[in-house]
C-alpha cells in the first residue's frame, strides 16, 4: 500500500534529520580514529554506534529529532561530504577522490560567500530570496553538476542528488538554497580551503 503524497512528504521530513545527524555523528566519531584503524572492525563498531545514537529515545523522541532543533537546515551536499568520510572509515577508501573533495570545499565556500554576507545586509540584493520564488538556482546547479560529471568529477553527482532531493521536498524548507549549502558547511569549507592553502605554502617553503 503506497502512502499518499502529503503523508509520504511528512515521513521524509521526519526521517531526513535522523539520516543527517546519524551521518554527522558517525563522521565526527570516524574523524577521531587514527588512519591505522580505518576499515577495521573497531572502526565499524564505532561508526555503527554513532549512527544508532540518533535513535536513542529522549523523552519519547529520538535524539536525532532533538538535535534537529539545534540546526534544522543541514544541506544535502554537506551530508554527502560527511558520508564520504564515514565510508572511508568503514571500508578504508572514500567515495569521493581528492579532486571531488576539493570541489566540494570550493562549492561550499563559494555558495556561502554568495549567500550569507548578503543575508546579513551587505549589498543591495539578497540572492537567498531567489530560492523562494524561482527554480533558477536548481537549474544552474543541474547544469554545473552535469558539467562536472562530464569532466569525471564525482561531486557533480552530489549536486544532482541535491536537485533530486529538492524535487522530492526532502527538507522542511522550501528554499532551494537550503538544499545546497548551510552555514556549517560553508564555514568548514572555508577552513578546509585555508588549511590546504597553508599546507601548500608550508610545503613549498620547506621544499625551497
Amino acid at each position: 500500500m503506497s502512502l499518499p503524497g502529503p503523508q509520504l512528504e511528512a515521513v521524509i521530513d521526519w526521517a531526513y534529520p535522523l539520516v543527517a545527524w546519524g551521518t554527522i555523528l558517525a563522521a565526527a566519531a570516524s574523524g577521531l580514529l587514527p588512519r591505522s584503524l580505518l576499515a577495521r572492525p573497531v572502526a565499524r563498531w564505532i561508526v555503527s554506534a554513532a549512527v544508532m545514537a540518533v535513535f536513542v529515545p529522549v523523552e519519547g523522541m529520538p535524539l536525532g529529532r532533538w538535535l534537529h532543533g539545534v540546526d534544522g537546515g543541514i544541506s544535502v551536499p554537506f551530508v554527502c561530504v560527511l558520508l564520504d568520510r564515514v565510508v572511508e572509515a568503514w571500508r578504508g577508501r572514500p567515495l569521493l577522490d581528492r579532486r571531488a573533495r576539493v570541489t566540494a570545499a570550493g562549492f561550499g565556500a563559494a555558495a556561502g560567500l554568495a549567500l550569507y554576507p548578503a543575508a546579513l545586509g551587505l549589498g543591495a540584493w539578497d540572492p537567498y530570496e531567489l530560492g523562494w520564488t524561482s527554480s533558477l538556482p536548481m537549474i544552474a546547479i543541474a547544469a554545473i553538476g552535469a558539467a562536472l560529471i562530464a569532466r569525471r568529477n564525482a561531486f557533480g553527482i552530489v549536486l544532482l542528488v541535491a536537485g533530486l532531493c529538492w524535487q522530492l521536498d526532502v527538507l522542511e524548507s522550501e528554499n532551494a538554497w537550503d538544499y545546497l549549502v548551510d552555514p556549517i558547511y560553508a564555514i568548514l569549507s572555508w577552513l578546509t580551503l585555508m588549511a590546504g592553502l597553508v599546507t601548500a605554502v608550508w610545503r613549498r617553503g620547506v621544499g625551497a
